[in-house]
C-alpha cells in the first residue's frame, strides 16, 4: 500500500483550540484524537450481525467456564468480580437463575452490543485526507471556510505502530457493510478482557481493518487516512505521533483576522501560513502567503 507524501486535516475556527493544536504539533509532535463513536458516521464500528445459535452459545459458555470457573459471564468476567456483587450471592439458591438469565439466547444480543461496543469504544482516531481539501470538504469539516487546514508531511512510509502505539493507515470504502457472526463478536470481546483469553475467529487485525478502517462508499470522496490510538487510556486528547509533521497552516476563505493572528503567533515562523482564496477561473482555490 502506497503512502501519500502529504495528508490534510481540516479544523473548525476555534482560536484557542487551533492555537493549541499547532503548538502541540510543532513543539511535541502530538496530534489530537477523539473517540471513534464521536465521529459523524453513524455506522462507525457497527457491523451487520448474524445471531448466534444455542449450540454456539453453549460452547462459548463451556470454553469460558474452563478458563474462569462455573460463574463465568459472557463478558469474559466472573459474576463475583462484578461491582456490587456480595459473596453471599454465590451461596444463594438464586445464583443459578441469575446465571441462566445472563446466558439466555434472548440476552445475547444485549450482551454482545454492550461488551463489543465497549471494546470498540476503547479506540480514538484522528481523521486525515490524502486529497487537498475542496470546497465541499471545507464546508463540512473546515467550519464552512472559517477554519483552518493543517498540511502534514508523512515522515515514515510504514504501517507499523509508533512508540506511542498509534497506527497510520488508509480507510477502505465498500458498498457492503461488514458482517460478522455474533458468536465471533462475543468471543472477541470476552477475550479482550481476559488474562488467559479464549480463542476467537475475529483477530485484532480483522477488527482494525473491518471495523476501524472500513466505511461506506458514500464517504469515498474524502480519501481518508486515520491515525488510530488503539486501546490507549486517553481517548480524547493529544498523543505522540512521529509519522507526520506539520508542514503548513492553511486559512479558510472566511477565516477572520483573529484566527489569522493566532495562527501566525502559534507557528512563530516554524512553518508557513497561507490564506485560501477562490480561484478566478475554476471551482478551486489559490493559496497566498500571509
Amino acid at each position: 500500500m502506497g503512502f501519500p507524501s502529504h495528508l490534510y486535516r481540516l479544523r473548525a475556527g476555534n482560536t484557542e483550540y487551533v492555537s493549541q493544536e499547532i503548538e502541540r504539533l510543532i513543539q511535541k509532535r502530538e496530534i489530537f484524537v477523539s473517540p471513534l463513536f464521536s465521529q459523524n458516521d453513524i455506522f462507525e464500528g457497527k457491523p451487520a450481525v448474524e445471531s448466534a445459535s444455542k449450540f454456539e452459545i453453549q460452547k462459548f459458555r463451556n470454553d469460558l467456564k474452563k478458563k474462569l470457573g462455573k460463574y463465568a459471564l459472557p463478558s469474559g468476567r466472573r459474576i463475583q468480580d462484578l461491582e456490587g456483587v456480595s459473596s453471599n450471592l454465590l451461596n444463594n439458591s438464586k445464583i443459578s437463575k441469575v446465571l441462566e438469565d445472563f446466558w439466555s439466547t434472548k440476552n445475547m444480543r444485549k450482551v454482545q452490543e454492550l461488551s463489543f461496543s465497549g471494546t470498540v469504544a476503547n479506540n480514538s482516531i484522528a481523521c486525515l485526507s490524502a486529497a487537498v481539501p475542496n470546497p465541499k470538504m471545507w464546508a463540512h469539516y473546515g467550519d464552512n471556510g472559517c477554519g483552518v487546514c493543517f498540511e502534514l508531511e508523512v515522515q515514515k512510509q510504514e504501517i507499523n505502530r509508533s512508540k506511542a502505539g498509534t497506527l497510520l493507515s488508509k480507510v477502505s470504502y465498500t458498498a457492503d457493510r461488514p458482517s460478522f457472526k455474533q458468536i465471533d463478536l462475543l468471543r472477541f470481546a470476552a477475550a479482550s478482557v481476559m488474562q488467559d483469553p479464549i480463542e476467537s475467529n475475529l483477530t485484532p487485525s480483522i477488527f482494525i481493518d473491518s471495523l476501524l478502517l472500513t466505511k461506506s462508499n458514500h464517504w469515498s470522496s474524502e480519501h481518508e487516512w486515520r491515525i488510530l490510538n488503539h486501546f490507549d487510556s486517553e481517548l480524547t486528547g493529544y498523543v505522540f505521533e512521529d509519522k507526520v509533521k506539520l508542514k503548513s497552516v492553511i486559512l479558510g476563505v472566511r477565516a477572520n483576522r483573529t484566527l489569522t493572528d493566532a495562527c501566525l503567533k502559534a507557528v512563530s515562523g516554524a512553518v508557513p501560513v497561507f490564506q485560501t482564496a477562490p480561484s478566478r477561473t475554476t471551482y478551486g482555490f489559490e493559496y497566498n502567503p500571509v
